[in-house]
């Protein structure tokens, strides 16, 4: 069954705490862009190798967390607005996924910088949140 109600073009999606979810993720994507491209660069410079492998990890990990969080949120918000039928939701296309990659062993937080290991924590309570979210839909529709 599906997550929002079939064809209404109402539901979660269409609602303000669904807006505010939004926002935040977009606020995140954008934060986390701005520092892999910017200061992070310098900051993956000055580690040691170990940090830099990290890091390197880390921002992978980061990048895959904030990739299925929007893939998420704009499959809810697509399907919301009528441009999807019942199939893909019939195929569980709007799960959430990547858990296994996004909420995996972190490494050592301490070899990160402080900026990416701020970044890290607040896209892991997202991602978090987002799940028992996605879990609770699929609930409610007796999936």
């Amino acid at each position: 069954m599906n997550v929002v109600a079939a064809g209404s073009g109402a539901g979660f999606a269409s609602t303000a705490f669904f807006a505010r979810l939004f926002d935040e993720a977009l606020t995140l994507v954008r934060d986390s862009r701005d520092y892999i491209a910017q200061r992070g660069r310098d900051d993956s410079r000055a580690l040691p190798p170990a940090g830099g492998l990290a890091y390197s990890v880390e921002t992978m990990r980061l990048t895959t967390r904030m990739t299925h969080i929007m893939a998420w949120l704009l499959m809810q918000r697509a399907y919301a607005e009528g441009e999807y039928e019942d199939a893909p939701v019939e195929a569980g296309a709007m799960r959430l996924g990547g858990a296994d990659v996004c909420l995996g062993e972190p490494v050592v937080e301490a070899e990160l910088p402080s900026a990416l290991a701020e970044l890290m924590r607040r896209s892991e309570r997202l991602f978090r949140r987002i799940q028992r979210l996605d879990d609770d839909l699929e609930g409610q529709a007796g999936g």
